[in-house]
């Protein structure tokens, strides 16, 4: 998990110790910054910027670029706006739950390097 906050992300941190989640990895930082330097690949991103922020597309586009998606990986996303969804990514589900839109998307696993 990726929290700029470093009081949310100490709750992170309590929460998943209280819930026993193994494995769990908490880093206080900005999303951008990690995607920048991080070298793991992800099956699963859930992304749920700052809606004031239009970060969606730039992490969208820093996960492509930066290799940080495993082939055939899937990416929930939220915005209180529309998300305009560019090729690699396919739309598996679109929903919105009052200002909220929601949406799952699927990566081409032939474009993912």
């Amino acid at each position: 998990m990726v929290e700029q906050n470093a009081d949310s992300a100490s709750m992170l941190i309590q929460q998943g110790a209280e819930l026993g989640a193994e494995g769990l990895s908490v880093v206080n930082d900005n999303a951008e910054h990690f995607l920048e330097s991080n070298q793991t690949g992800f099956d699963i991103v859930f992304l749920d910027p700052p809606f004031a922020e239009d970060y969606l597309q730039k992490c969208c586009e820093s996960l492509l670029n930066m290799g940080n998606l495993n082939p055939a990986a899937l990416l929930y996303l939220e915005s209180d706006s529309d998300i305009a969804v560019k090729p690699p990514y396919t739309i598996l589900k679109r929903s919105r739950a009052g200002k909220v839109q929601f949406m799952l998307l699927e990566i081409d696993s032939g474009r993912v390097q």
